[in-house]
């Protein structure tokens, strides 16, 4: 266990900011808002247990949940809307009680949410999923909705590197101050 903790505090008022939890150095600590019920949770995601505690930290009315990673439904992504209209994506470890969805990432960048993503599921072993306009979760089975969750149609742009043969391997490796270009 790595000796790096990192703290945030959400307040609703500051949603459109970027937020990112490193899945890569447990344990982390996050206190937010929740949406459904207005509480205030302290949560520290550690390497085997999820920790919420509700309330403030001199108040003696206190509720602690341990919770193992393996009573949360998985690591699913949104979209949703800034405040100045730009798409971000932000990532939660779900669970059935919509009080106990802990955020992970806030971010616009695809290639960051993408990345953590997969870190987050690895890291708890849980499936990787999406929340769709409706609010229905559905996990992920194969590239093509992902594909189709980071990219609408107005995103998509022709490719800008000429060499690529699709789904066929070129054979060849091409590599620039160590680093691998094409292989």
């Amino acid at each position: 266990m790595a000796n790096h903790w990192a703290t945030y505090e959400i307040n609703q008022t500051e949603e459109g900011r970027e937020l990112r939890l490193d899945p890569c150095h447990l344990p982390q600590t996050i206190t937010y808002q929740t949406a459904q019920s207005g509480k205030k949770l302290h949560c520290t995601l550690g390497e085997r247990a999820i920790i919420l505690r509700t309330g403030a930290a001199e108040a003696r009315e206190d509720i602690l949940k341990i919770l193992s990673p393996r009573q949360f439904r998985g690591i699913a992504a949104k979209r949703v809307k800034t405040r100045s209209g730009e798409q971000a994506i932000v990532l939660v470890l779900l669970h059935d009680n919509p009080d106990y969805c802990v955020p992970l990432l806030h971010s616009g960048d695809h290639d960051d949410v993408l990345l953590d993503w997969r870190l987050w599921a690895d890291a708890y072993d849980l499936p990787m999923m999406t929340i769709n306009v409706s609010g229905v979760a559905s996990t992920i089975l194969g590239h093509s909705p992902l594909q189709s969750f980071f990219f609408s149609p107005a995103q998509r742009r022709g490719s800008r590197f000429l060499l690529r043969c699709r789904g066929r391997s070129l054979n060849m490796r091409l590599v620039i101050a160590n680093q691998v270009m094409l292989g």
